[in-house]
């Protein structure tokens, strides 16, 4: 009794009842409209079996107007959408009284009869709880009890109709039960289960944080470490200059070529330590997104080229027209082009070398390709040659520190973009790579995540 004076006595309770989830409000509509269809017809059938019998035609029309009402209602206003089992419920109330009073006027007949008992039972599917249905049977019961005791000529035997009317409702009440107990159970399923993926879900973002700040430090300390080994480097570099001009007035062929070995390796430290720097210099920190002119950026690597590219065994293919404004880091912008172009001439041994730069607009990033004629590679190698200090050739062959294409893909990623290559050796290569539409200039971003697009090529 406690449980159900708190539960529709206490306004916060009560108004949280009667709030209608999603899956009740399409049992509602459906009850709704058939109510509406069924109860006019009902009645005019019952005329028609019976012309003696007493009805009320305007009042079915009524119910069935009401019904239709709050069924459409819930469709277009929220706020019958939101407490249609309060309307429902209440609906519910007008039409079994009415029932009750219509079968008593007709003597509970046995036409009467059967729909009040079809009425009765169809009534349950509206109750969510057993405290609510409870309340119904209850009143329903007590109503009906008082009326058949009070109605004369009765159709139908009062013992069989009132102790029928309370069976339909035990095994209600009996269905409900097992009802509740099955949406609690679930309820405590469901809600373990949300305590668990917020849980996961806190520890996953405290680690992406962690790791966010690890890499920080990581970028940092190879910028650092790269910076300070420039120094030592620039003094070991100068003497040993100094050392290989001496060793040049000596006639000893083996003191110069290991003045040249010493020289040659301080040279490919510098370049490694040039290319450390910067690859850390490629991070996220501190990164500006800006409209840039595409067309201009392209100008300007080009320029930078200009030794490479101005050769006779050199074409280089470019479009009419490039994007006119992307938002992107135009400096790593530039010098991913930069290496793109630069390897697109550097592998290739063909008579003439040909680089084509292309691109191509989508709806929700810029398509980059460098397309080259060259030495292309083995598939096999295909998957590893973004890996820091991956290299398939010597030295001697092709002179680099294979920080190159590391540093492309990490520039395609802080560009919420991917990166691919297809290769066939001896044939040539050809480099894809996309920039996403959606990058926040520096002005707009507010800290808000970008959505990582799949390259579409």
């Amino acid at each position: 009794m406690r449980k159900l004076l708190y539960t529709y006595f206490d306004k916060e309770q009560l108004k949280n009842y009667f709030i209608t989830k999603e899956y009740e409000l399409i049992v509602f509509r459906i009850y709704a409209l058939l109510l509406a269809f069924f109860l006019p017809c009902f009645g005019f059938a019952l005329k028609y079996a019976d012309p003696n019998a007493i009805e009320f035609h305007s009042h079915r029309f009524l119910i069935s107007a009401y019904w239709l009402t709050i069924c459409l209602l819930s469709f277009k206003v929220e706020f019958f959408k939101k407490y249609m089992t309060f309307f429902a419920n209440l609906g519910l109330y007008i039409f079994m009284l009415w029932i009750v009073w219509i079968c008593q006027v007709n003597h509970f007949t046995a036409e009467y009869t059967i729909g009040f008992f079809l009425s009765f039972c169809g009534s349950g599917i509206v109750f969510r709880g057993r405290v609510g249905l409870g309340i119904f049977i209850t009143t329903i019961l007590v109503i009906t009890a008082f009326v058949v005791l009070g109605t004369p000529n009765l159709g139908a035997d009062a013992n069989i109709l009132l102790l029928s009317m309370l069976a339909i409702g035990f095994v209600y009440f009996a269905v409900m039960t097992s009802n509740s107990y099955v949406s609690n159970q679930i309820e405590i399923l469901n809600q373990t289960l949300e305590d668990k993926v917020t849980e996961r879900t806190r520890l996953a973002e405290k680690r992406a944080k962690e790791l966010s700040e690890k890499n920080q430090e990581l970028e940092r300390f190879a910028y650092v470490a790269s910076h300070d080994l420039k120094a030592p480097l620039r003094t070991i570099d100068g003497f040993v200059g100094l050392l290989t001009r001496k060793t040049d007035k000596l006639e000893d062929e083996e003191i110069k070529q290991y003045s040249q070995f010493i020289t040659s390796g301080v040279s490919r430290m510098k370049q490694t330590v040039d290319d450390l720097l910067e690859y850390s210099r490629v991070g996220k920190v501190g990164m500006k997104f800006k409209p840039v002119n595409m067309e201009r950026l392209v100008g300007v690597v080009l320029n930078g080229l200009s030794s490479a590219i101005n050769r006779p065994d050199v074409q280089l293919h470019l479009p009419a027209a490039f994007p006119e404004i992307i938002v992107c880091e135009s400096r790593q912008i530039e010098q991913l082009v930069q290496n793109l172009i630069e390897n697109a001439i550097k592998f290739n041994k063909a008579d003439y070398k040909t680089v084509h730069f292309t691109f191509e607009e989508r709806l929700d990033f810029w398509l980059f390709r460098v397309k080259d004629n060259g030495i292309g590679m083995p598939k096999k190698h295909i998957k590893n040659i973004f890996e820091m200090f991956k290299r398939l050739h010597t030295f001697e062959e092709f002179p680099g520190t294979g920080i190159g294409l590391a540093t492309c893909k990490r520039i395609v990623e802080n560009h919420n973009g991917k990166i691919t290559v297809h290769s066939t050796e001896g044939v040539g290569t050809t480099f894809t790579f996309t920039i996403s539409k959606h990058l926040k200039t520096a002005d707009a971003s507010n800290n808000k995540p970008l959505v990582k697009l799949p390259i579409n090529a």
